[in-house]
């Protein structure tokens, strides 16, 4: 057998390994240490560590993603404690009396109630509101003295019936004379009869009524 050196490889040429067809020999290739070749030579040791690469462009910003449900609110918390009422400040002083008024007068003269004339005729009308004196001069048969305009609860009033003939006055049936009923007029010429009556809010039904309160009659006119 011949050992031939190639490169860094020995060449062994050898019939009895492995004989081929046709009388062709085997070949086989070994390091110059004696170990079998092989094509790729054993791995040398790892190089240093190269420079970091520059660092790439920053990619685009990520669109933002869809804002979330607001939660529940939490309860209310308790109300707290009422603070302690603070004490009450001291009186304060009692001011001077103020000087005394200047006596009333004394009154001189006389007091009379305003005297309001009706206007007769079939329909006689009294407002309640002007006074509470009336005169009514009766002309005619068959005139009736209308149920007064603006009653005041208690409010009094008198009524002079003077007689140009002889007529019986008439009222409306507000005018209230009682189980009693109307007096007897005196439906005589220069006569006159006095009628007063008192309105009460109460009565009718809380409607209200004019309540008889008596007459003087045949007074002279």
């Amino acid at each position: 057998m011949g050992i031939q050196k190639v490169t860094q490889a020995v060449v062994v040429v050898s019939p009895a390994i492995s004989p081929l067809a046709q009388g062709v020999e085997q070949l086989a290739l070994y390091n110059a240490d004696g170990t079998p070749f092989t094509a790729a030579g054993t791995q040398g040791p790892q190089g240093p560590k190269g420079d970091t690469g520059a660092t790439g462009p920053q990619g685009p910003t990520g669109s933002t993603g869809a804002t979330g449900s607001t939660g529940s609110q939490g309860p209310t918390g308790a109300a707290g404690a009422t603070g302690a009422t603070g004490s009450t400040g001291a009186a304060g002083a009692t001011g001077a009396t103020g000087p005394q008024g200047p006596s009333g007068g004394v009154m001189t003269t006389y007091i009379a109630v305003k005297v309001i004339t009706l206007t007769d005729g079939s329909s006689v009308a009294l407002d309640a509101s002007l006074g509470n004196d009336f005169r009514w001069t009766l002309g005619a048969g068959s005139h009736t003295l209308s149920a007064p305009s603006n009653p005041v609860d208690g409010e009094a009033i008198t009524i002079a019936v003077k007689y140009s003939g002889s007529f019986t006055p008439l009222f409306n049936a507000v005018f209230d004379f009682g189980s009693a009923g109307q007096p007897t007029w005196t439906a005589t010429s220069g006569k006159t009869d006095y009628v007063g009556f008192r309105y009460d809010a109460s009565l009718n039904s809380a409607a209200g009524a004019w309540a008889y309160q008596g007459s003087i009659l045949g007074l002279t006119s």
